[in-house]
């Protein structure tokens, strides 16, 4: 009997490094997955709507400094995976998280409200066009240094409409600031997500208040 070796250069003795990325983007949404581990929902200034993987984040904040929210804005270094998640992060640097729209109730509903339907109209993984990370940004600044609860919703709405245009889901006629319009915006969003949103109700209540 022939015994034959298997030729050993064809042979990968040690793992080959996984490749790395960085890019800037701004946390949608954070969810649990297994006992330690957040999957973070992050809208990239270069790669559209992605999954990333945060280990034992909810365990240790000190490794990712403080932890991550929504809002959370900064340079991601992340080890490419496979499958539906971009890979893990390895390292996070903070650029701002929105100080000042997380110390007003008002400011922290309207900026999760506009979090949320981006994250339901942003494709996952879809562009390299950096319009929707920017217009989002720049509503959440604007909420952000927003004085009353007017210009708080006036901001989300003038970038939820320029979300849906550019997303060519909304005709290209300019709609006025409105109950009624802000209404319009967010069936247009459930009913071409299938998806509901789930903070509009408080925006909603915000609204009918301010109208009172």
């Amino acid at each position: 009997m022939v015994v034959t070796k298997s030729n050993p250069t064809n042979t990968r003795s040690r793992r080959t490094p996984r490749n790395e990325l960085n890019i800037t983007g701004i946390v949608l949404r954070t969810y649990p997955y297994g006992d330690s581990n957040l999957i973070l929902k992050v809208l990239t200034e270069t790669r559209g709507k992605v999954s990333i993987a945060a280990k034992s984040a909810r365990n240790s904040q000190k490794r990712f400094h403080g932890g991550f929210d929504i809002f959370d804005t900064g340079s991601f270094r992340v080890k490419e995976g496979s499958g539906d998640i971009l890979g893990e992060v390895a390292e996070f640097t903070p650029i701002k998280n929105f100080v000042a729209l997380r110390e007003s109730l008002t400011r922290i509903v309207v900026g999760s409200f506009l979090t949320e339907c981006f994250e339901l109209v942003v494709a996952e993984d879809s562009s390299e066009d950096p319009y929707c990370f920017n217009t989002l940004n720049l509503a959440l600044e604007a909420v952000s240094h927003s004085s009353d609860e007017k210009e708080a919703l006036k901001a989300a709405f003038l970038a939820l409409g320029s979300l849906l245009k550019h997303e060519g889901i909304l005709p290209t006629d300019a709609l006025v600031p409105t109950f009624k319009n802000l209404k319009y915006l967010c069936e247009i969003i459930e009913n071409q997500t299938h998806r509901k949103i789930i903070s509009k109700d408080e925006v909603f209540q915000l609204v009918k208040s301010n109208q009172q």
